[in-house]
């Protein structure tokens, strides 16, 4: 019926060594020591290694609610080792480790994670994360592991990506705005669906292989294509790294390389289809490889480059240049082909 308090940076908040455990904090705060300057940007790491809540050893079926974990000079709630568990309605604020850790099977819901000096919200696999917001960390917003479920989440200012997924998960409905490398930055076999990344510093969502992204939005993203030493075909709004990837019905604009990269060397079986690419800087939609199609897409005033750029042999509809207006799409060749491809 109090907050906790700690004046030792190396000293736990409260430690769970037990299974089927269920906290509640009822709007508590567990407050810890942590001296160095709360909100700084970046956040500084604290001397010490106390946790907020520290959960020990191998444990399942436990439930952390309704409080605010403030402040430590390890992680907010350390459970690395923690599975089949719960973790909702919480902020976790200032700390010098991660904010909240766990490991597989979880379920993370409605959880606030700011300011940490490594990630915000870091688990394992198998787990469900929804309507949690993570921001201004060093790390990465998200970093999850396989087969995990993300939705409803916001991902803004952090140090390195907004959402760092392994393989085999699906992200829907989430945005990433802001953060200093990639929006979503995810392995093999991801499905991305209604999600926004806007102003990233690298990509908006740079995905690896097997990869399928419909109706995302992605704009504005890439700010240090001339600072870095990196390809510029990582700067762009949608980056397929490798291999196969299913790119259906985006809204790619602004960006600082390209709306759409297919940059793997080699054959890659990629389809581009559907997308709307208007005014990115160097080309709408670049593809590297051979192999795949690209199809039914709309290109529009790239700023200083061709609309499409195709370095292999890719299957791809016709380009019809529609510049100038004026004229209908029946007095142009090629226009009314199923898989025609324009560029204004």
């Amino acid at each position: 019926t109090k907050n906790v308090l700690s004046a030792q940076t190396d000293a736990f908040g409260i430690v769970i060594d037990a299974d089927n455990v269920s906290l509640d904090l009822n709007g508590y705060t567990i407050l810890g020591d942590r001296t160095t300057n709360p909100f700084s940007l970046p956040p500084t790491q604290a001397g010490g290694t106390g946790d907020g809540i520290h959960i020990e050893g191998i444990r399942n079926h436990i439930t952390i609610k309704n409080g605010i974990i403030d402040s430590w000079a390890g992680s907010g709630i350390s459970g690395s080792s923690t599975n089949r568990s719960s973790f909702y309605d919480l902020r976790i604020r200032n700390h010098g480790g991660n904010g909240l850790e766990v490991d597989d099977f979880n379920v993370i819901l409605r959880c606030g994670v700011y300011y940490c000096y490594l990630d915000g919200i870091d688990a394992a696999d198998n787990c469900i994360v929804v309507q949690c917001i993570s921001s201004n960390n060093t790390g990465n917003g998200f970093d999850l592991s396989l087969y995990n479920h993300i939705s409803d989440c916001t991902a803004g200012r952090n140090g390195a990506d907004g959402f760092n997924i392994s393989n085999q998960s699906t992200i829907v409905n989430c945005t990433a705005i802001s953060n200093q490398s990639s929006g979503v930055d995810a392995g093999i076999g991801i499905m991305v669906k209604d999600c926004i990344a806007n102003d990233n510093a690298r990509s908006g969502f740079d995905l690896f292989s097997d990869a399928y992204i419909s109706d995302c939005t992605a704009s504005f993203n890439g700010s240090e294509l001339f600072s870095s030493s990196l390809d510029s075909s990582l700067f762009a709004g949608i980056v397929i790294a490798s291999n196969s990837g299913y790119v259906f019905n985006n809204r790619c604009v602004g960006n600082e390389y390209a709306g759409i990269s297919a940059r793997a060397v080699g054959n890659q079986d990629v389809k581009i289809i559907g997308n709307m690419v208007v005014q990115n800087e160097f080309v709408g939609i670049f593809v590297k490889n051979s192999g795949g199609l690209v199809a039914q897409n709309y290109v529009a005033g790239t700023v200083n480059g061709p609309g499409y750029d195709f370095r292999g042999t890719i299957a791809h509809g016709p380009i019809v240049e529609v510049r100038g207006g004026g004229v209908g799409l029946s007095g142009l060749p090629n226009a009314v082909h199923p898989f025609a491809n324009f560029n204004n």
